[in-house]
Parts: structure tokens; sequence; C-alpha cells
């Protein structure tokens, strides 16, 4: 989104410096003072960072008599935040930098400062949400058995669904696969290829264990379980119950 007029650069290496002139030029033009609220529920992200999105970010309401706070993120961080939600929530077209203008409380022309194209926004979003899922997928421990293993995977995706609401992010930008350039496409792709290789490790070991069903070769039955899981957040979305996720963890579990 071309704007006319740069705005004015933060000092370099400190981000937290360019946040406060933002808070400053906001507060002298509208002579208000601004307080942080928690996000709505339905905001709430996935993974161990984004699971606490709700308490650390912020939303600025112009309020008439309070004394000012502090944010505890900058700006930069809830303009990255505010549109990882919006992406799980809308997909790739689904927002603007208008809506993450009005969520922050800065210009679009800040925003542009620190992400001057939404494709650069995205392919960061991408980046931070890959990274915090596959943390946390990696951290499952390694000496459980197989298929318990696979109900912490599925509980993963459950919190993806917050409150039914939201879908994996690169699930979500799959789905705008037409619309994204090639370093979005291959970043989604990377993310999709990670869990079909943890899934067919745990396929894999389920099957040596006798405690999980496979049918043809872990790989093969890994992409498949893969994309039974992504359409079962669609799913559940959908039909407002998480259900349907369960089923397809159901689908490869032998009965004891």
């Amino acid at each position: 989104m071309p704007f006319s007029t740069p705005p004015a650069a933060p000092v370099a290496g400190s981000v937290s410096h360019g946040a406060s002139q933002d808070r400053q030029r906001l507060s002298r033009r509208q002579k208000t003072v601004y307080a942080t609220a928690a996000l709505p529920s339905c905001l709430i992200t996935t993974s161990h960072r984004l699971k606490k999105v709700r308490s650390r970010l912020t939303v600025y309401l112009r309020v008439d008599k309070v004394q000012s706070m502090e944010p505890t993120t900058t700006v930069r961080e809830q303009i990255l935040d505010h549109a990882i939600t919006l992406i799980m929530l809308r997909g790739y077209n689904g927002f603007s930098y208008r809506d993450l203008s009005s969520l922050v409380g800065v210009k679009t022309s800040s925003i542009h400062y620190y992400f001057p194209s939404k494709d650069d926004l995205v392919l960061e979003a991408v980046n931070a949400y890959s990274n915090e899922v596959l943390g946390a997928l990696h951290g499952i421990n390694a000496s459980l058995a197989a298929d318990t293993k696979l109900s912490k995977y599925a509980k993963l995706f459950g919190r993806t669904l917050g409150d039914g609401n939201q879908i994996c992010l690169c699930g979500m930008l799959a789905a705008d696969i037409e619309s994204l350039p090639d370093n979005i496409r291959q970043a989604v792709q990377a993310f999709f290829k990670a869990n079909e290789n943890w899934l067919a490790k745990v396929l894999a070991q389920g099957v040596q264990e006798g405690t999980l069903a496979v049918n043809g070769k872990p790989e093969n039955a890994a992409r498949a379980l893969y994309a039974a899981f992504q359409g079962s957040v669609l799913a559940s979305r959908l039909f407002h119950t998480k259900a349907r996720l369960e089923d397809v963890e159901a689908t490869v579990r032998i009965a004891k």
C-alpha cells in the first residue's frame, strides 16, 4: 500500500524508541490517554507464545481520565501478532493495513515502515507461526508411546481453533495459494512437510508398538493423516465442534 510521506524512522536498533514516538504523536494530536485492554477470546492464537496473546497483546481504547499505561509489546510485535490472528480468521486476502492500523492504533505509514509490503508481513507471520508451532511439536517428549504423541499432536490442532473461529495459519494460506508469492508458498510448503515428517516417524513407531494402524508406507500415511487434520479444523469451524478433529485421531488408533 503506497504512501506519500514515510514515517520518521526509529533510532537504529531500537524498535521500542519508535513505538514510543508513535504513542507520543497520537497523544499530542488527539489529546487523549490510551489504555490497554486484553483482546477478546476469539483472538486467541495457537502455540506456546501465541496462546499468551490474549494477555500480552494490547488494543488502544480512547478514555477520558485514566493513568497512562505502557504496552507490554512493541508496535512491531503488535502488528505481527494481530496479523497472525487476522490470517487465521480471514486468510491472506481478508485483511488490510487499515485493519491493523485500527487494531494497533498507529497510521498505516507506520506499519509500512516495519513491513514495507503485505507480502513482507505475511512471510514473517508464517515464519513466526511455524517456529512456535514446530517448537511445541518437537517439545513433545520423544520417549512417549506413539499413540500418546498423536493425542498431544491432536490437542495442538484443537488449540488452533481457539473458540471455534480460527484455523491453522498455514492451512488458511494454502487455500489462498494462487494469491501467494513464491517465497510465502515455499514457507507454507516447508511447514506442511515438517508436520508430515514428524507424523511419519510417529506412525512408524506406532506400527512397531502395535498402537497405531497404518496402511502402506508411514510416509504416505502421514501425508494423508496431515491432510485429514487440516480438513478437520475447517469442518470443526463450520460445525462449531471439535468432534471432527477427534474423529481423525481415532482413524489410526488401534482399540485396546
